[in-house]
């Protein structure tokens, strides 16, 4: 007979009193075990605020930050001009990325950059302190997608926010934020997060929306930076690894069931390809012969760039190889192999993925893009290949085991948090200004010619001419093929009174680098004080077919050609200057100089009125 539910539950009650009947009686009194102190699980919308919270905290000092003289100066406030008119946005995808300040053009096509730019100018205009809160918003977006793409990834919430942390308050990343130029890689990592998260969801849920979300995001990023062409190869990984993972597939399988993926992938670099060498045309960067060379030889940063991201010591804002211990990173290399190896039940293909993804976006970033200056590791360049390294990490066993929501791992990981969030705060200062940067970069990098380069600039232009001259001779000894530093030093002695020193360093600046349009206009001033005015002609217009935008060239030839009494070409170049000018001094007084010597007086009638016309005060 069967036994109902209810009678079975009274019998195994009755066996269990008789059974404790049985049992001797134990001291009621007896201490019991004490369990571990485990925190609450925070909701995701609180995590969310504490991760928004510390970045801001970290960061908003950085909208009182000013230009550096790098290459904020050239792609912001040099074009200015440019970034202002509304006019400009349908050209910005047909012209490389330092166009508007070199008009020479330059190996880099990078529109979304650009873009980011104008709409920051069109909104702020001159108020350069939106364009900062423009890169924190940025880097918070960035987190607040890591930390879902690592659930997404199937890491726990705690897990993932803990290092989502770590990467936001992260010292080595600080470039990536509070320098204007390091928005390059906040925006690849963005675009390149949402394109490999929707990749995911497209895999899980086969909701054609999601892969069409894919494919716009991927090709955002490519047109924010040139290695995203090495996302399909993560995009790969992820389907190899992560996708059917439950399944017992083949890797041909998986690839094959890809096609439609891989086909656009391609097609869409192609037409990558095609636009940007349409817009750059021959000058798409350095020789394969001396590229692979150089790869080789700069293989040693890859060591020194994962030893910053557990031991972010020695950190400045110009790093070379030379100057940046190479033994951190070999700790830190050692550290990791040891604790894989050891991890028991490892995931070796999601400790690939990771390794893979670091390697295959840090490699473009040792490569020199300047045959004139050594090849400068630069920090932000370490922000979307650090995600890779993070998701290693997540797959070794000290990571796994511990229990993120106890009490005594929070507060360890908080002071891990406080340690990097100090460096991060000290770190920052050195993009505060034009000085502190070229300071750390200086002082961090003293085998860097561009550092010592930048430095001397400032001081030069700050009237520290001692200490400038000193600093141009020691980057010239270090890099004699260095440009502008022959062109400067010159100037110092041209200012000094030592004509002949200052002529040879401009002859010898414009033999390395033809279009130094500057080197022309100084050796045209000196030819200019020697009496030799066709001659100083002759250089003005050279800089000037050089860099037809230089007021100061355009009023100092005006002169030139007033001195050979070439008096009409004269007034009409002062004129073209006080258009953009009207209250430039020079050109002022040398259109009243020339009205008092010019003999033609219907002549200077005619020019009187065309000046009084425009709205020029004589």
């Amino acid at each position: 007979m069967r036994v109902g539910y209810y009678y079975q539950e009274v019998l195994n009650f009755g066996k269990e009193n008789f059974g404790m009947a049985k049992t001797p009686i134990k001291n009621t009194t007896a201490k019991t075990p004490q369990k571990k102190a485990v925190a609450k699980p925070v909701r995701l919308g609180i995590l969310l605020l504490i991760l928004i919270g510390i970045i801001v905290c970290l960061y908003l000092p950085a909208l009182n930050y000013k230009f550096t003289n790098n290459d904020d100066t050239a792609l912001i406030k040099d074009s200015y001009e440019f970034l202002k008119k509304p006019s400009s946005l349908g050209k910005i995808f047909s012209q490389s990325v330092f166009y508007n300040s070199s008009k020479t053009g330059d190996t880099y096509y990078r529109p979304v950059l650009t873009l980011s730019y104008f709409f920051d100018t069109q909104i702020a205009g001159k108020h350069y302190w939106f364009f900062y809160l423009t890169d924190i918003l940025l880097h918070i977006a960035c987190c607040i997608m890591l930390l879902l793409l690592l659930q997404k990834l199937s890491y726990d919430r705690m897990r993932s926010f803990f290092f989502t942390l770590i990467f936001a308050i992260h010292p080595v990343l600080v470039q990536s934020v509070a320098w204007l130029p390091g928005r390059n890689d906040t925006l690849l990592a963005l675009f390149a997060i949402l394109s490999l998260y929707f990749l995911i969801s497209y895999n899980e849920s086969k909701n054609k929306k999601f892969l069409l979300f894919h494919f716009i995001f991927f090709i955002i990023a490519l047109f924010t930076k040139e290695t995203a062409v090495f996302l399909p190869l993560l995009y790969l990984l992820y389907i190899v690894i992560y996708a059917s993972a439950k399944q017992k597939v083949s890797i041909v399988k998986k690839i094959s069931s890809a096609r439609l993926e891989i086909f656009t992938w391609l097609a869409v670099i192609i037409i990558f390809m095609i636009i940007r060498r349409s817009v750059l045309g021959d000058a798409v960067g350095l020789p394969l012969s001396f590229t692979i060379t150089n790869l080789f030889h700069n293989l040693p940063a890859i060591i020194q760039y994962i030893g910053k991201i557990v031991m972010p010591l020695h950190l400045n804002t110009m790093p070379v190889l030379q100057d940046v211990p190479i033994y951190y990173g070999l700790v830190v290399l050692v550290a990791m192999a040891v604790l894989v190896w050891k991890t028991k039940n490892r995931n070796t293909k999601k400790i690939i993925f990771g390794s893979l993804w670091l390697l295959i976006f840090l490699v473009p970033a040792i490569l020199r893009t300047n045959s004139y200056i050594e090849t400068l590791f630069l920090e932000h360049r370490l922000y979307f290949p650090m995600i890779g390294f993070i998701i290693v990490c997540l797959e070794i066993d000290p990571i796994r085991k511990i229990d993120f929501n106890t009490t005594k791992i929070r507060v360890l990981f908080s002071l891990i948090i406080i340690v990097f969030f100090t460096l991060s705060w000290i770190h920052r200062e050195d993009y505060s200004g034009e000085l502190p940067y070229w300071k750390s970069a200086a002082d961090g990098s003293p085998h860097s010619s561009a550092a010592l380069r930048g430095l001397a600039s400032y001081y030069q232009v700050n009237g520290q001419k001692d200490k400038a001259e000193k600093m141009y001779i020691e980057c010239l000894k270090l890099n004699p093929e260095i440009l502008e530093v022959r062109n400067n030093l010159g100037r110092i002695y041209m200012d000094n009174g030592n004509d002949s020193a200052a002529e040879k360093l401009f002859i010898e600046e414009i033999n390395i680098n033809p279009i130094a349009s500057t080197a022309y206009y100084n050796l045209g001033h000196i030819r200019f004080g020697q009496n030799k005015f066709p001659e100083a002609e002759l250089m003005m217009r050279k800089s000037l077919a050089i860099d037809s935008s230089d007021a100061t060239v355009k009023s100092d030839l005006a002169a030139c050609l007033a001195m050979q009494g070439k008096y009409e070409e004269a007034v009409n170049m002062c004129i073209s200057v006080l258009e953009k000018y009207p209250s430039y001094e020079y050109p002022l007084n040398y259109l009243r100089k020339i009205f008092s010597l010019w003999n033609d007086t219907e002549k200077v009638a005619y020019y009187k009125e065309i000046i009084s016309k425009k709205g020029i005060n004589l």
